[in-house]
């Protein structure tokens, strides 16, 4: 089983490319097509991203897929935006998840069921989803159908979960640098303390807490308080999804 010390490094090496490549681009078709490219790198070859704005109606701006197209005109016809269980879970989550048609809660409303069951019509029926909170309310979702038997999912998520996150939070930072033409401006991102951004920094070059505290000569109780306020400050939960962000938003070099 592979260790944060493990997927770190890899997961940044992994994302470093898509990152510079990601910098150099102003339109969203070309941003798209980015996000595709490295999404075909890992062996993704089915996505949606959905990026839902803080309206009076939960419409989709931006929705980016390589879904069924019958499939998306009836998502979108039938308002499924409202209903998705998977966006249901996301935000109540920080980081990524695994999503089962066959491992559902036994308490999910009905109408969530009926999304799910009308989607594993088209193939849709277990996956992987990466939620980005944005700091103006805004809520995006990366979601990464698997079908078919022959992908381990648990290994997938195990293996390049962090990756699918760092790619995420650059492609949401990305959308947000571009004009909407709507007045909305940007805020700048809450800032890291110098030692939480230390700490992040070793964290993602595959360090312990304990190998942390050594090398800043701190307690490991100090490193997992710095790590815990600095997902507080960032809106994430746990190492894994706050180094994702903090490198995504600039806080952090990978």
């Amino acid at each position: 089983m592979l260790t944060n010390q493990a997927v770190f490094p890899r997961a940044l090496h992994d994302t470093s490319d898509f990152l510079e490549s990601l910098s150099g681009l102003s339109s969203q078709e070309d941003r798209t097509r980015c996000l595709e490219t490295q999404l075909r790198t890992m062996g993704v070859s089915s996505y949606a991203y959905l990026r839902l704005l803080p309206t009076d109606r939960e419409v989709p701006s931006f929705f980016a897929t390589t879904y069924p197209r019958e499939w998306v005109r009836r998502y979108r016809r039938n308002g499924y935006v409202r209903r998705d269980p998977v966006l249901a879970a996301g935000r109540r989550r920080r980081r990524f998840f695994e999503w089962d048609i066959d491992q559902v809660p036994d308490d999910t409303p009905s109408r969530q069921l009926r999304v799910m069951r009308q989607a594993a019509e088209f193939g849709l029926y277990r996956g992987l989803a990466v939620p980005v909170h944005g700091f103006e309310g805004e809520f995006d979702c990366l979601v990464v159908p698997f079908q078919g038997s022959a992908v381990d999912l648990g290994e997938f998520s195990r293996r390049d979960g962090f990756a699918l996150q760092i790619t995420a939070f650059h492609f949401h930072n990305s959308l947000k640098r571009m004009p909407t033409g709507s007045g909305e401006a940007g805020i700048g991102p809450p800032p890291l303390s110098r030692l939480q951004a230390d700490v992040l920094g070793w964290t993602a070059a595959g360090k312990a807490p304990l190998d942390v505290a050594q090398i800043l000569s701190l307690d490991e109780w100090e490193v997992r308080m710095h790590i815990y306020q600095a997902a507080r400050r960032l809106k994430t939960f746990g190492p894994v999804s706050t180094v994702a962000k903090a490198i995504a938003m600039g806080l952090l070099r990978p």
